[in-house]
């Protein structure tokens, strides 16, 4: 490993510490590389799903080691070095979440690829200081005071993404390849309408380069045992002058044991180099043990060598997955004839291209340490599914009988069902039956005693096949379409319609609405005051309140400013004016305009209005506005308030 020399004295320059850096990377680089090799490698990045359960997969921290150029790129004023590689190491320090939708079309699958890729990434950058050779006590702020920012760090990333596949039909998707210069890690198959993934969805991409022993366990104490257990040893002068390797203890053609009767057992003898003649092998022969899985070399034994049934207490097919005998007679949680064991999970699945489920994926899958179950396709049982609940250890049913399915629990039926749609539970009976003596299923009804629904009750018109609510919501009992109400009455009895918002705003009491006033007048009232409008014979709105006239209010139907119709307050107006010289001349300098009437009311925008502008006309201005309210919340009309104005 190289290092950079600097003596006292000397003024250091950036490459000392740059070439301090590149020495270190290369160094342990090469200590990697002599270890692990030259190919890609993965450590870590375990890629299991969420909890709770999503459609999102995580990608837990880890490296990637791969050969790469020694810098692709300057390193600061280092050069780029693009004719050496090294084996580089990739980190990823944070757990990564990736969503993997379900496809949209139904009988269809997905797969997606996570895949790993290395890369050399400049990232935290910062305003640097720079020295000033004409102001050393003033430095730059960037290179050539430019203020600009610049990478402090040059990392080395493991970038994991995830890769989609194209949507086929189920079995006939196909998963995406990975792109130049990254390495495939997993893949994740979802269905339509998958709602999570789950760990059976997750499998490694083929031959997915995880390194899956460490070093301390290369070297372990068996590992030395069975690799180093040949040695000199010191018993030359009886005769022994080299050890017995602990592998070929107790192993056929090694070194036998005797059991308690003195006999070499049978899992201990050499396998069979000879084919014997047909039929010579017969049951007693077999069950000593002579013949067991070991000893069929090469196809020595045959089903036609054997001319009885093939015993043995155990299939091994390895040490975390076999099958054995049982501890007894029976099926149950405890005791059964046949066992098969596995180090967590057994699946079934086909052995035949183009089926529903692919080849190389499970149509049935077992955890044997939960006792978890899943399945792909239907679930066909006869008469009886029995579900247990643990808390309790009570075991309920599903129960197809006569024509009926329901629910069955430890006393009986709770609930069934019968193909036409009747009900039948303990506490009620059949539905139909107790619903007949209260409400019969055609023409008019009769209701004996109350009835009582939950906040909306639905009116169907066979006529014109519309429907039409009564709803309890908000303090009121509205009527009308639904989410539309026409009509709604209040808890303090105020009434409300959607043509006329709050009606209680318009119209006084009854007995206020008499003939005090001339025949077509429109009365109102707030409680307090009573306001009578009527339209005479002049051209104008008349107001009344309280029986007392008070004017009228201007409209475009009885003034028009353009022609000063020959009504008697327009009038009024001329007299004024001629009162008052200079009236239309220039103001003085810093004059105030000042009013010229009193405040009118120029009519009111409501909610359901189709006109939505009013504009004044002049010299009118505003000066304030009015409003009605439907509800504390619900604004129903704006109104404008006016008068004229002069410019001294």
């Amino acid at each position: 490993m190289d290092r950079v020399i600097v003596y006292e004295g000397e003024i250091p320059y950036e490459e000392d510490l740059l070439q301090s850096n590149r020495f270190a990377m290369i160094g342990l680089a090469k200590l990697a590389q002599a270890i692990l090799g030259s190919n890609t490698l993965v450590n870590g990045l375990a890629c299991t799903p969420t909890a709770p359960a999503s459609m999102e997969i995580q990608v837990a921290p880890g490296e990637l080691y791969s050969l790469q150029n020694l810098d692709d790129t300057a390193y600061s004023s280092l050069p780029a070095d693009t004719d050496h590689a090294i084996l580089k190491q990739g980190l990823k320090l944070d757990t990564t979440l990736f969503a993997c939708g379900a496809p949209a079309t139904a009988g269809h699958r997905i797969d997606y690829l996570v895949q790993a890729a290395y890369l050399d990434v400049d990232a935290e950058p910062a305003v640097l200081p720079y020295y000033d050779t004409n102001h050393p006590d003033h430095p730059y702020s960037g290179p050539n005071n430019s203020g600009e920012a610049q990478p402090t760090v040059r990392k080395g990333v493991c970038h994991v993404s995830v890769k989609a596949g194209v949507a086929a039909p189920s079995g006939q998707q196909h998963p995406p390849a990975p792109d130049a210069g990254t390495t495939g890690l997993y893949l994740i198959t979802v269905a339509h309408g998958q709602t999570s993934i789950t760990e059976h969805d997750i499998r490694l991409y083929p031959d997915a380069p995880f390194i899956t022993e460490t070093l301390t366990q290369k070297i372990s104490h068996a590992d030395v045992d069975e690799r180093y257990a040949r040695k000199a040893t010191t018993l030359a002068g009886y005769g022994i002058t080299d050890a017995v390797n602990i592998k070929e203890k107790a192993q056929p053609g090694g070194v036998a044991t005797l059991d308690e009767n003195g006999h070499v057992p049978g899992s201990q003898l050499p396998a069979l180099d000879s084919t014997p003649p047909d039929g010579s092998i017969t049951e007693p022969k077999i069950a000593d043990g002579a013949v067991t899985n070991p000893k069929l070399a090469d196809g020595a034994v045959t089903k036609d060598k054997i001319s009885g049934p093939l015993y043995a207490p155990t299939y091994e097919i390895n040490t975390n997955e076999y099958i054995e005998q049982g501890n007894g007679d029976g099926a149950s949680g405890t005791v059964n004839n046949l066992v098969v064991r596995s180090w967590q999970g057994i699946g079934l699945g086909p052995s035949i291209e183009g089926a529903p489920v692919p080849r190389n994926e499970y149509a049935h899958w077992f955890n044997v340490r939960t006792g978890d179950m899943g399945m792909r396709g239907s679930l066909s049982v006869s008469y009886w599914l029995h579900i247990l609940n643990p808390a309790d250890g009570v075991t309920r049913a599903v129960h197809h009988s006569a024509g009926t399915i329901g629910f069955v629990g430890p006393n009986g039926w709770i609930a069934r069902f019968k193909e036409d749609g009747n009900f039948w539970t303990p506490a009620f009976g059949w539905l139909s039956d107790a619903l007949s003596a209260k409400v019969s299923t055609e023409g008019n009804q009769t209701i004996h005693g109350n009835l009582t629904v939950r906040y909306l009750l639905h009116l169907y018109d066979p006529g014109n096949h519309t429907t039409r609510t009564l709803r309890n919501w908000n303090k009121e009992l509205q009527l009308g379409p639904p989410n539309a109400p026409a009509l709604a009455v209040r808890d303090d009895g105020t009434l409300w319609s959607r043509a006329h918002g709050q009606l209680h705003d318009y119209f006084a009491n009854k007995n206020e609405l008499n003939a005090k006033q001339p025949a077509g007048n429109y009365v109102f009232g707030d409680g307090a005051h009573k306001y009578a409008l009527a339209w005479r014979k002049d051209d104008r709105m008349h107001v009344w309140v309280n029986d007392t006239p008070i004017g009228f209010i201007w409209t475009s139907g009885n003034f028009d400013p353009s022609t000063k119709a020959d009504v008697a307050w327009v009038k009024h107006l001329e007299q004024s004016k001629a009162d008052r010289s200079e009236l239309d001349g220039k103001a003085n300098a810093r004059a105030e305009c000042r009013y010229n009437s009193g405040i009118w009311d120029f009519g009111r925008m409501i909610g359901n209005e189709t006109h939505k502008v009013q504009d004044l006309p002049e010299p009118w201005v505003a000066t304030g506005l009015t409003a009605s309210w439907l509800t504390n919340d619900r604004l129903h009309g704006i109104g404008m308030r006016a008068r004229k104005i002069r410019n001294q």
